[in-house]
């Protein structure tokens, strides 16, 4: 829906356009509520298409295609003129890195959005031929676009292929536009006009701006609390973090300096939150590992985090319970893939808390299943190695 806006937009300036002029022949809107036909009859003989009024009646199912048909056309015609000007300013070296990458992004989407818009559009029988022509076209230049943007050709190249394309589409909208002023009395000059004003409303695909992420506010991701343990001549740091925005974060890196009792530092380490994007308000584990460390007294955890993007939110979590078996919990249960598309490294964590809801220990495994498959489920079974005070535990899951 939100790609068929695109189409949509084109749609809007063309009744903008054709609605604010003056001419007394039928345009395609604004319609009254009863259209008459026009009193002037059709010409019994007229050798090629002419702007001459005639008497056929354009009801409004007809008006309402005829918008959607050529606005779509002529969005074409301007998504694959944009393909062109990108390979032409990539071959005059106009683009570095970051504009390269924001016009391939701001291409697909636009490519994309009329591969989807086109699939509703049910053209009327006069534009028909045009219709496929245009759709044809359209896979065309997407073909010769896929091809550079795998690599497997150049700007020149792309170029070479995307001119003769462009050149198509503009015989065929202008075709159109004929046929439309013969059949109609719409004026063929003023529906130039409109073409022009449709294609100048293209989005900027070279603007590199959109591509610039937005800092995240300060205390976006914070540390609720942690603890310290030796074991196996490792220093753990085990803690949880929170996110404290209304929308998901990714990429949530804690980072540990630990100091001796004079303030010095004596090692530091890193690690990612447990869950690859926390939720928004939602909160995730971490373990931080060092195996090079002094004297500890003291450390000081720092936290930073980007833009995150909720996957897959069909895995659940299933029946589950826990057992002691020597110095170890398991933690075992099932995952249920409620999706229609089956479930690849579907990962379950656990955050450990003792009766205060502090965090005394967590755990991670992965499906016994490498595929969950649409519909169906997979166990698993979680082993959990420092666990004292632990009262109860909470499970995530996440996948692709």
């Amino acid at each position: 829906m939100k790609r068929s806006i695109l189409v949509l937009t084109v749609v809007s300036l063309l009744l903008t356009a054709c609605g604010s002029q003056p001419a007394p022949t039928p345009t395609l809107v604004p319609r009254p509520p009863t259209r008459q036909p026009t009193a002037t009859p059709r010409p019994t003989h007229t050798p090629a298409p002419t702007l001459t009024p005639v008497t056929a009646e354009l009801s409004d199912e007809l008006a309402e295609l005829i918008e959607w048909t050529y606005g779509a056309g002529v969005f074409v015609l301007g998504e694959v003129q944009l393909v062109q000007q990108a390979a032409q300013r990539m071959l005059a070296e106009e683009f570095d890195e970051l504009e390269v990458l924001a016009a391939q992004f701001g291409l697909l989407a636009v490519l994309e959005s009329v591969s989807e818009a086109a699939e509703e559009i049910d053209p009327p029988a006069i534009l028909e031929s045009f219709w496929d022509d245009v759709v044809g076209l359209h896979h065309d230049a997407m073909d010769a676009f896929e091809s550079w943007l795998g690599e497997e050709t150049d700007a020149a190249q792309m170029l070479q292929d995307i001119t003769p394309i462009v050149t198509q589409l503009e015989e065929l909208v202008s075709d159109a536009e004929i046929a439309l002023a013969a059949e109609y009395g719409f004026d063929g000059t003023e529906l130039a006009d409109v073409r022009q004003e449709a294609l100048g409303a293209l989005p900027d695909v070279f603007d590199v701006e959109d591509l610039q992420p937005t800092e995240l506010p300060e205390g976006a991701a914070q540390v609720l609390h942690s603890f310290s343990y030796e074991q196996y001549e490792w220093y753990h740091i085990i803690g949880e973090v929170e996110n404290t925005l209304d929308t998901p974060i990714g990429w949530v890196k804690i980072v540990a300096t630990l100091y001796d009792s004079a303030g010095e530092v004596v090692g530091t380490g890193f690690t990612y939150s447990e869950m690859d994007v926390i939720a928004p308000r939602g909160r995730s584990p971490f373990n931080i590992g060092i195996d090079e460390y002094g004297e500890v007294d003291s450390y000081e955890l720092q936290v930073e985090a980007d833009h995150g993007e909720l996957g897959r939110q069909d895995l659940l979590v299933g029946s589950h319970d826990a057992y002691e078996e020597y110095d170890w919990l398991h933690i075992r249960g099932e995952v249920q893939n409620t999706g229609d598309t089956d479930a690849d490294w579907v990962k379950v964590v656990a955050t450990l808390y003792d009766g205060a809801g502090i965090v005394v220990g967590m755990g991670y495994t992965f499906t016994e299943l490498d595929v969950v498959p649409a519909g169906g489920t997979s166990p698993f079974d979680m082993v959990v190695d420092w666990w004292e005070g632990y009262e109860y535990y909470e499970l995530q899951v996440e996948g692709d």
